[in-house]
């Protein structure tokens, strides 16, 4: 997996149609890599965790949650409700308690982590992997996504409101 050119492989799954969703997903499937999306720009190869309170560092194997994390910030507060066993029956839904004008992203940031250890599934058979061991982990492609490609629905708890 050394020599995989994630960009590329990310580029040529968009010209054979899929979504950014299906693209990331694919490539965690063909290499067994994590995602970690964020609003933060990592441009210097490492990615770290954003919350100077906790030195774990969280990725993931499901595109729909690194792109929440890549397009929705928890600046100044927000609590996120959202599932962590995703299925049919737990479908992704975001519900967003006190929203404020820097928790929606226009665009974001879904880095491609192939180096897992250190990571652990927590809790089991989630699609949450925590790395308490590295403050910081080195990235191998970092793809710019859009408000756009998260489709799932988005709620305003306060405001009784869908977002999307």
């Amino acid at each position: 997996m050394g020599d995989v050119d994630f960009t590329a492989e990310y580029a040529r799954h968009k010209q054979e149609g899929l979504t950014t969703e299906q693209a990331l997903d694919r490539i965690v499937a063909e290499y067994n890599v994590l995602l970690r999306g964020s609003v933060v720009e990592e441009p210097d190869g490492f990615v770290r965790p954003t919350n100077s309170n906790d030195r774990r560092l969280c990725a993931t194997n499901l595109a729909c949650i690194a792109l929440l994390n890549a397009l929705f910030a928890k600046d100044g507060g927000p609590i996120f409700e959202y599932p962590f066993y995703i299925d049919e029956e737990n479908p992704m839904v975001l519900k967003i308690k006190g929203i404020n004008e820097h928790t929606v992203r226009n665009s974001g940031f879904v880095y491609v982590i192939s180096d897992r250890r250190g990571f652990m599934r927590t809790p089991m058979g989630a699609w949450q992997y925590v790395n308490e061991k590295n403050i910081e982990v080195p990235y191998r492609a970092r793809i710019d996504v859009l408000r756009e490609d998260f489709t799932y629905p988005v709620y305003d708890v306060d405001n009784g409101i869908r977002l999307q």
